[in-house]
């Protein structure tokens, strides 16, 4: 009888393991790049290859709605005429029930009791059959090409998700309204590429990607940061997040300043301050890169000299020269002000700015608070033991 081998240790197999996965993704990727040589020699054929995968691909939009109303009811007619045969829409009345004509490619989830945003979307998506899922918010009207977008860069590319970002003709009037979705715009139209985050106001997942991620976290009970924290989870597992400045959506929501500010505090500031302290850096960066800083940084000394001007007049020509370099570093913003509303709404924009900049500089502080407590609290507990 022969010997026995030697026995591998777990390592050794991991190690096995790793080199035949690398392997086989080399041998994939020679492929790849093998066939796409060959296609690159004749447009026609490139063309026919991505028109052939794009057709085999189905795109499942899902919806959650609080209300069904006139600017859902907009929302849902605009999406359903985009659809392909063998796409779907999916509503998901979040806690309310719905009685309404639907177009045909409309199907309805409804939920009992009201859960929030997150867990709509998921019971939604455990419903839809498309090979990507497209989350769209029950107050934007997709642009033309939108649904034909998310096709092409999944059909075309290997990411995980893609998202847009408004266009820059908001529907709602008023200077708040018109200040705060065209902040948004020009957000995420300056951070076009590969991001770490993803956004759920228009953006798409491939399906596979988001079961295996387990979905949206059910901790928001809310609209608030559930789409950031897919993204950074997204991230830390590898995957492709894009944004993709052509993919846009008019956005119908009408802000007041005191909506703005509750928002800004409340369901961005806070809960993104606590995802960048737990996440760090797999979390996205778009508010929290180079310009953002440094514009925060001045709107902490523009509040800050404001208020020991009241002790110090002097402070109050600091502050007036904060406010300065604030608009100065913020030009290309207030350029797209001028540009879509003219004088008056970048008179309007130039005051908004240091508000929306300050209700983050609050946000952040708090939660800089609650973090310094908590690990006090701790290293008290533990100099007890």
């Amino acid at each position: 009888m022969a010997a026995p081998g030697p026995t591998r240790s777990r390592a050794d197999l991991v190690r096995h393991m790793d080199r035949s996965r690398r392997l086989r993704r080399g041998r994939r990727l020679r492929q790849e790049h093998g066939a796409a040589a060959m296609l690159m020699e004749c447009p026609a054929r490139v063309a026919a290859a991505s028109t052939a995968t794009s057709m085999a691909l189905r795109i499942s939009i899902v919806v959650p709605l609080r209300a069904w109303n006139d600017e859902a009811r907009r929302c849902v007619e605009r999406m359903c005429r985009l659809l392909r045969p063998g796409d779907e829409c999916i509503l998901v009345p979040d806690g309310f029930p719905l009685v309404a004509d639907l177009p045909a490619p409309c199907r309805l989830v409804p939920l009992a009791t009201h859960g929030g945003p997150a867990v709509a979307r998921n019971a939604g998506a455990r419903v839809a059959g498309g090979d990507v899922l497209f989350f769209v918010d029950a107050d934007v009207l997709l642009a033309a090409n939108a649904v034909e977008i998310v096709r092409a860069q999944f059909s075309q590319s290997a990411i995980s998700a893609v998202f847009g970002s408004y266009d820059d003709a908001p529907s709602a009037p008023g200077a708040v309204s018109r200040f705060r979705n065209l902040l948004h715009h020009f957000q995420h139209q300056s951070h076009a590429g590969p991001v770490r985050s993803f956004w759920t106001g228009c953006g798409a997942i491939r399906r596979s990607v988001f079961e295996a991620l387990g979905g949206f976290s059910v901790r928001y009970d809310r609209p608030a940061m559930e789409d950031v924290e897919l993204g950074a989870r997204l991230a830390r597992a590898g995957g492709e997040v894009r944004l993709e400045p052509t993919l846009l959506c008019t956005h119908l929501k009408r802000w007041t300043l005191r909506s703005m500010i509750v928002t800004d505090i409340r369901d961005r500031a806070i809960p993104w301050s606590r995802l960048i302290y737990a996440d760090g850096d797999s979390v996205a960066v778009m508010n929290a890169d180079r310009r953002g800083r440094v514009a925060l940084a001045l709107t902490a000394v523009l509040g800050a000299c404001l208020v020991l001007g009241l002790l110090w007049p002097l402070c109050w020509l600091v502050a007036a020269a904060a406010f300065l370099m604030l608009l100065l570093w913020q030009r290309s913003f207030l350029a797209l002000l001028r540009r879509c509303g003219g004088w008056r709404l970048l008179a309007a924009g130039s005051l908004l700015l240091p508000v929306h900049l300050a209700s983050g500089a609050i946000g952040f502080g708090y939660v800089t608070a609650e973090v310094a407590l908590r690990r006090i609290r701790d290293a008290c507990h533990a100099g007890r033991r």
